[in-house]
């Protein structure tokens, strides 16, 4: 994990890598485009290949199929961190975690109360 990571986007990225290794997926993690790290269930080894370039991709095996991959962008704010995401077709693995934590993660974005309640999920 890079040093200059905001604590809000280490507490997301935390809360994504539990969550995957929670549900018994092996990540894969990439940054620019080269593999730092393959097929891990190593919570620590996740988190010292994450975040080391401006963009991290998580690729996420149940072990040997493939599920889907992540992407972190580094940078923005802790609700933008999870920046994007695909599921192989016919799966919504990855959509299933993945919302309920974006969904938890305010956008400091939103001005207005009801702007707030809808990027969180409670309108």
């Amino acid at each position: 994990m890079h040093t200059s990571i905001n604590a809000g986007e280490q507490t997301v990225a935390r809360k994504l890598i539990r969550a995957l290794l929670d549900r018994g997926f092996r990540v894969s993690v990439f940054g620019d485009g080269e593999s730092d790290l393959w097929k891990s269930t190593d919570f620590k080894a996740i988190w010292d290949a994450t975040g080391e370039t401006g963009e991290t991709d998580f690729r996420v095996y149940a072990d040997t199929r493939f599920v889907g991959v992540v992407t972190l962008i580094w940078g923005n704010s802790p609700h933008e961190l999870i920046a994007d995401w695909a599921d192989v077709v016919g799966s919504t693995d990855l959509t299933d975690l993945i919302e309920p934590i974006r969904a938890a993660t305010p956008d400091p974005y939103a001005t207005s109360r009801m702007e707030r309640n809808i990027s969180t999920g409670l309108l």
